[in-house]
């Protein structure tokens, strides 16, 4: 799944969204395959408009991890990266002129799927929301659990962890700590 939660948050027409979202999945079916067959997996994969409205390029970013779960070098980048490009130029999924990057999703990797909240158990996440939750739009603290679609915050002197809805992030990422350090270097 590529991001349907956002789809009832953006600006943008709903058709659009729609039609962005379609369009990401197809991508994300087409390459998953071959991607695993060489060793990585997509942490998240979007197409971003940028650019003037004048002159709006479009970039398919695609970031990927190691299923080994070992670093990610720039020559895996470059595999990764050819692949991807050789099966969209077959497939011809993207009809407009775009621009592919792919790279690592790096220490602080973002938090897109319900499943990277379970792997990152007990790290420190920065969380920002669409809608406000207790007046707030964004948070910092150690992920407790993923549970009922709710992402379980512990933050720091708050009497009680924040319970936060899977469909209300907008944004979420690890934070480098030096528990995350210790990890990254062993």
């Amino acid at each position: 799944m590529v991001g349907l939660a956002r789809l009832f948050f953006y600006s943008k027409t709903r058709d659009t969204i729609l039609m962005q979202i379609a369009l990401e999945q197809q991508i994300f079916d087409t390459i998953i395959d071959s991607l695993k067959d060489l060793g990585f997996n997509i942490v998240r994969l979007r197409i971003l408009d940028e650019g003037s409205d004048v002159s709006r390029n479009k970039v398919l970013e695609v970031l990927i991890e190691r299923l080994d779960e070992t670093h990610v070098s720039i020559k895996d980048c470059k595999v990764a990266s050819n692949n991807i490009s050789a099966i969209l130029d077959v497939e011809d999924i993207i009809t407009s002129h775009y621009n592919l990057e792919v790279s690592s999703a790096g220490i602080e990797r973002p938090l897109v799927k319900p499943e990277d909240f379970i792997k990152y158990n007990d790290y420190v996440a920065q969380i920002k929301l669409h809608k406000a939750v207790n007046d707030c739009k964004k948070y910092q603290g150690k992920i407790l659990g993923f549970e009922n679609d709710e992402v379980i915050l512990e933050r720091p002197k708050a009497e009680s962890p924040l319970r936060i809805d899977f469909a209300n992030i907008k944004d979420a990422k690890l934070v480098l700590t030096e528990e995350l350090f210790r990890k990254i270097i062993k």
